[in-house]
């Protein structure tokens, strides 16, 4: 009885995402729109992406240029 009962609930819920998807009675204008704003949103999202990748890796550059000046001065101070 259980496994009818789940098995009711699945066709149920299954048929109700099949009706809501087949009529969605929007225009091909409203589609477009609709196409704008996901690569609007892609876009941001790439953005994030390649800004968590830079940033650390233009942080180490910066540290790395720290650390040569660091090491000529170094230098000079013991060639004296």
């Amino acid at each position: 009885m259980k496994k009818l009962s789940a098995l009711a609930v699945a066709a149920m819920l299954l048929f109700g995402i099949g009706l809501t998807a087949c009529s969605s009675g929007e225009d091909v204008d409203e589609l477009q729109k609709k196409k704008g704003t996901i690569d609007k949103i892609t876009d941001k999202a790439a953005e994030k992406v390649v800004n968590k990748i830079r940033n650390p890796m233009d942080k180490a550059r910066a540290i790395k240029g720290l650390s040569d000046q660091r090491t000529e001065a170094i230098d000079h101070a013991t060639e004296r």
